[in-house]
């Protein structure tokens, strides 16, 4: 049996650990409510380039849209979702990080029957869907070095 005063202690706990639920629930909603952006909207920005002209920009899919997009700039039906690159060679014939991407279009996007690899064609390193990204240290490193 629990005396009065653990019975005080308790509910005091009880109380703060409500309060904290309830500050961060607020917090969340005001994130999403008053400047942030829904996860719906944020799951759907992407960055797509064309492949005939090269142009890259951010585009938020619609629903019911499919690839090929239009290209804004060269106006062409050849614009699929991009896969970002960190990578580049270093001097030894490996790879190094990089804070600026290379945006890749996986030859799966425009010929789903391919098996075919992708390649960067800066860094030769593969592209896959969701394409891994360097670790944070090798971020942090890259960042560090001005690459």
């Amino acid at each position: 049996m629990l005396t009065a005063e653990s019975q005080d202690k308790w509910q005091r706990l009880k109380l703060i650990g409500a309060v904290v639920v309830f500050i961060i629930a607020v917090g969340i909603i005001l994130r999403f409510a008053v400047g942030g952006k829904s996860a719906e909207s944020l799951s759907a920005e992407r960055v797509c380039k064309c492949v005939d002209c090269g142009h890259e920009f951010e585009h938020v899919l619609q629903m019911g849209e499919k690839e090929p997009l239009t290209c804004p700039k060269c106006g062409k039906a050849r614009v699929w979702r991009a896969e970002a690159c960190y990578w580049a060679k270093d001097g030894a014939g490996g790879w190094k990080a990089k804070t600026t991407p290379t945006f890749v279009v996986l030859k799966s996007s425009i010929d789903p029957s391919s098996r075919e690899k992708t390649y960067c064609p800066d860094c030769g390193h593969l592209v896959t869907g969701h394409n891994r990204k360097p670790s944070k240290e090798q971020m942090e490193a890259a960042a560090k070095a001005g690459q």
